[in-house]
């Protein structure tokens, strides 16, 4: 059966710690964050059990810029889209830079390494989504210009 709409995941392409594999766990709590705040959407129950609960979602490549413009600009429009936020983003830095950084600032305890290095911990929004129709006019508008995330 033919999905009448999409599940955007619009991926930071900005953010240089945001490797693939850290990318692919973002999409998922993405795609969780979608189910979680729009549990009683119509629309979005019949994605789900029309594909047996493997409903069409396309990972797209966007800056914060555009992806802040988007997801506003959606939801000015109604459409259930949203950013995502990781509470504990964690990057490396090397020990000279990241003893720069105010502690106050972590949002977790740092990780010191035997190399120099240390994983400090952040707020960051890491992707967001956007979930429309196939036919919807606006679809093309906000995101028809965004690539496939790598």
């Amino acid at each position: 059966m033919k999905q009448s709409h999409r599940l955007y995941i619009l991926m930071r392409n900005d953010l240089p710690s945001l490797n693939p594999g850290k990318g692919m766990a973002h999409a998922a709590h993405a795609a969780n964050q979608f189910t979680f705040e729009h549990p009683k959407n119509d629309d979005v129950k019949s994605w789900q059990r029309d594909a047996k609960g493997f409903g069409t979602t396309i990972c797209l490549s966007a800056n914060r810029e555009q992806l802040e413009s988007i997801v506003k600009s959606a939801k000015r429009q109604g459409l259930p889209a949203a950013l995502v936020f990781d509470p504990e983003y964690g990057y490396s830095l090397h020990r000279e830079i990241a003893e720069l950084i105010d502690r106050k600032t972590f949002a977790a305890p740092a990780i010191i390494k035997d190399n120099g290095q240390w994983i400090l911990f952040r707020h960051e929004l890491t992707c967001g989504y956007l979930f429309v129709a196939n036919d919807n006019s606006m679809r093309e508008e906000l995101i028809g210009s965004l690539p496939l995330h790598p």
